[in-house]
């Protein structure tokens, strides 16, 4: 995980799909980093050239729980219930349930399976970020409040979580300091999470100039997104997948893409009512 280099995996699976012969780990891995460099109509249509994969390469829950995270929150609510049906002890299904029932305004529901969450999360990572989500989401947490002083003081690396917080809260100062200095597996975190996460952060945090400018720092930002672009263009003979018009005119532009072009014009318009009454409540 230390040795960890993003950019040198981009170029590796590109010149294996580049052969024509790649393995299919390599074209679902593909549309995992398309997916953390927002590109998810790109991610979505590799992942259907990728079909099925191989038990030892990547399992089938894994395409799934991709395209799955990619989704509207009633459409990834409804997936992850399905999966639950097979693996109710799933970390990941019981974490995504949780939020996106937050997320739909059911907090109850939300509550239920992040007590079910907590109780097969060992090191409490991936519990403690749907708490923060669906304290946000519900505006127990606030900034300053005793709930968010508690989800902050917890001790444990969550060093992403609590820079994701932040985030959701508007304090992008705090946000910056926590996600400069992750750990090595929290930074491997926020390649494959802050496009989820990032659903939640009012629009002023994500068009801010520092926040656009610590992700190009960490090496998440728009030269990464670019980068993607041009493997995109560079198999597109290969895979069939080729630019969307949005990710081509940004290309062509060079400006930077946040915002899942997969959610309707509506489903976006009502999250950002949704984030904007909690802050200002």
């Amino acid at each position: 995980m230390g040795g960890n280099n993003q950019i040198q995996q981009e170029m590796q699976m590109r010149e294996q799909i580049l052969t024509g012969h790649p393995p299919e780990f390599a074209v679902a891995h593909y549309a995992l980093f398309l997916i953390g460099a927002r590109l998810y109509d790109e991610a979505s249509r590799l992942l259907d050239a990728a079909g099925e994969v191989g038990p030892f390469e990547i399992s089938p829950d894994e395409v799934w729980s991709y395209r799955n995270n990619i989704q509207p929150p009633r459409a990834m609510l409804l997936g992850a219930k399905g999966q639950l049906q097979e693996r109710p002890y799933h970390i990941g299904f019981l974490g995504t349930v949780a939020t996106s029932s937050a997320l739909t305004g059911d907090f109850g529901q939300a509550e239920s399976y992040l007590n079910r969450q907590r109780e097969v999360d060992n090191d409490g990572i991936l519990a403690h970020f749907s708490e923060a989500v669906i304290g946000f989401l519900s505006g127990k947490v606030s900034l300053g409040n005793e709930a968010y002083q508690d989800i902050m003081s917890r001790e444990g690396d969550f060093g992403f979580n609590k820079g994701a917080l932040s985030f959701m809260l508007g304090d992008v100062e705090t946000g910056i300091k926590l996600w400069r200095n992750l750990t090595a597996i929290q930074k491997r975190r926020l390649f494959n999470v802050t496009h989820a996460a990032e659903k939640y952060f009012p629009d002023s945090v994500l068009e801010d100039p520092r926040y656009q400018a610590m992700l190009e720092e960490v090496g998440l930002g728009i030269s990464w997104q670019r980068q993607l672009m041009e493997g995109i263009m560079a198999t597109e003979s290969v895979t069939g997948v080729g630019l969307s018009e949005n990710s081509r005119q940004a290309y062509e532009s060079n400006t930077f893409l946040s915002r899942n072009n997969l959610w309707t014009t509506e489903q976006w318009s009502d999250l950002s009512s949704r984030k904007l009454a909690i802050l200002q409540h």
